[in-house]
């Protein structure tokens, strides 16, 4: 569920409210997920045929410490979630960037790894 939202260039693409919910398969939902530590569940990512796909995505995930959908959701959207912890260490909550196709990916996931740096305990 998107708990806070600012508008931006995509606002006609992907108009994105408070309270609205998403697919697993977008890069919020694969850090949520992932960030559970629930490896037996497959949490109905098309792009992942099996659940031992899905394990091995979710571990991808975990160690780089964020999420990428390329499209998943809406074509030539792509988004960068980093996962968002408590003092224990437990995801509480996922902070994701969207963007266009065109820009650059890694500035993008740079800047989401950033502000999520600020908000989760050291």
């Amino acid at each position: 569920m998107a708990a806070a939202t600012a508008p931006g260039e995509l606002e006609a693409v992907l108009p994105v409210r408070s309270g609205m919910t998403f697919p697993w398969n977008t890069a919020a939902g694969k850090v949520l997920v992932a960030g559970a530590g629930n490896s037996g569940v497959r949490p109905g990512l098309p792009v992942l045929e099996t659940t031992g796909s899905w394990s091995r995505e979710a571990a991808r995930i975990r160690d780089a410490g964020f999420a990428v959908d390329h499209g998943d959701v809406v074509d030539g959207v792509r988004c960068v979630a980093a996962p968002v912890h408590d003092r224990r260490g437990a995801v509480v909550a996922a902070l994701c960037a969207i963007t266009d196709e065109a820009a650059s990916l890694r500035l993008l996931t740079d800047a989401v790894l950033r502000a999520r740096d600020q908000l989760s305990p050291h």
